[in-house]
């Protein structure tokens, strides 16, 4: 694993996850590595959107205005197409951050999923399948949505 920071949210982002260990704040998971950074994700977070000009919570409250998702609202994080969703409130530190990539969801135990990517990467992320499930669902609606404005190039 790599030190980085906000540079790694960016298409090829499979999974944002926090961790516990002296300094370090965050797991960065992309389609082509493992990155650890100090930032905690609501700051990486921000400071991808703000590459985009605009900020976290001006995305959150954009999105929460277009589709009426108020709680574990979806991110989109720029509108080259990189969106998120939360496993949990961000406001918890065992939150993680799912981005739009195919994935197959399995079962793992009652509160835990494994997510199975097409490049063979399988990710166990705290939330149940349901919640995982739901929280894809919303994000769509979020990219049909956005779509649908016209604002994706």
């Amino acid at each position: 694993m790599r030190t980085c920071d906000s540079l790694r949210i960016d298409t090829d982002t499979l999974v944002v996850q926090p961790i516990f260990e002296n300094a370090l704040k965050t797991h960065i998971i992309t389609t082509h590595g493992s990155y650890t950074s100090s930032f905690s994700q609501l700051e990486l977070l921000n400071l991808a959107c703000m590459r985009y000009f605009s900020t976290y919570e001006g995305r959150i409250q954009a999105s929460r205005y277009q589709t009426s998702f108020h709680r574990k609202t979806p991110l989109l994080v720029a509108e080259n197409g990189i969106f998120a969703f939360p496993t949990m409130s961000p406001l918890n530190a065992e939150c993680m951050w799912i981005f739009n990539h195919s994935f197959k969801s399995k079962k793992h135990t009652d509160k835990s999923t494994i997510l199975q990517y097409d490049n063979g990467v399988e990710i166990v992320v705290n939330a149940s399948v349901h919640t995982i499930e739901k929280q894809r669902q919303r994000m769509i609606v979020m990219i049909y949505k956005q779509k649908s404005l016209g604002r994706l190039y």
